[in-house]
Parts: structure tokens; sequence; C-alpha cells
């Protein structure tokens, strides 16, 4: 029941991400996305994408996001300062995640 953890925090996965914000980089402003999105690096603003789009966010543990985050699916293995609102939670939060809210599709 306690043993070791046997998988990793992201799992691989046949997504495909059109977008991918790298380690060494920060992006400060609001992210409007029509594909999916992975984050290595920080993101300062909010990430939104249209309604009927199913995009993925997927923030790596190295990844940062201080903002709101509105899309159809949301990852999290990295560092969240805001709000969730997916469609789909699939999140992997340790103690990173701070204000957030998770609010659940019924």
């Amino acid at each position: 029941m306690f043993g070791k953890r046997k998988s990793s925090l992201l799992v691989p996965t046949n997504e495909k991400f059109d977008t991918l914000v790298g380690k060494t980089t920060e992006i400060v402003g609001k992210v409007i996305l029509a594909e999916s999105l992975r984050i290595d690096g920080k993101i300062s603003g909010n990430i939104e994408c249209q309604p009927d789009a199913k995009v993925t966010v997927a923030i790596g543990q190295d990844g940062e996001v201080v903002g709101d985050i509105h899309a159809y699916r949301v990852v999290v293995a990295g560092k969240v300062e805001g709000s969730f609102m997916p469609l789909s939670v699939r999140s992997f939060i340790q103690q990173r995640v701070s204000m957030a809210t998770l609010p659940m599709a019924l």
C-alpha cells in the first residue's frame, strides 16, 4: 500500500505538443493556445484556449506558471500559482501548487 512509487510524474503519452516553453525561457503576458503546450520554463500570465478546443497544458517538473489556466486538460508536475479551469484534471500535485482552485466539471 505504501510501497515505492514505480511510475514517473509525467508518463509518456502519444499526445502531440505543438509548443514547448524551454527551461531557459520566460514568457510574460497572456498566452492564447490553439494547440497543446508543454511548459518547462516559466509563464507569468493567464493561459487560455478556445472553449471547444481539446488543448492540454502540461507543466513539467521544472515548469512554473503564475496565472490562471483555462484549458481542456491540465497536467501539473511543476509549480502553479493561480486557478485551474480544466474540463479534465490529471494532476500530480506535490507541494508546489499555491492558491489554486480546482473546480470539478460534472
